[in-house]
This record gives structure tokens, sequence and C-alpha cells, in this order.
């Protein structure tokens, strides 16, 4: 399955898309919790930019 029902939304999502907004929501700086952006400083590489695909996350 590569798609997930967000009820919010109304409609099936992709779930590398659904992966990429929620990772871009935590890791910006207008809209993600301290803890997120001081993790992403700690961290060997940008989740925003090298995090594209569920199957990365799901299977890591």
């Amino acid at each position: 399955m590569n798609e997930i029902y967000q009820p919010y939304m109304g409609k099936p999502v992709s779930l590398d898309k659904w992966v990429r907004e929620i990772i871009s929501w935590h890791f910006n700086p207008g809209t993600g919790s301290s803890f997120w952006l001081k993790r992403k400083e700690m961290l060997s590489f940008d989740p925003t930019t090298d995090i594209k695909r569920f199957f990365l996350i799901s299977n890591g």
C-alpha cells in the first residue's frame, strides 16, 4: 500500500508526499518545535532534503 487515508483531507495521499510534508513541518523554523530544530543540528544529514520516501524510514 502506497497511500494513507487522511480523514481531515478527505482523500488518500501518497505516503511519500505525506512523509515529505511531515518532515518539512517538523524541521521548519516557523512550524517546528525546539526539540526537532535542535535535533536537526545534531544529525549528520538534512532530513528536509535527504528523506524523500516513506520506504527510507519504514525500512531504515
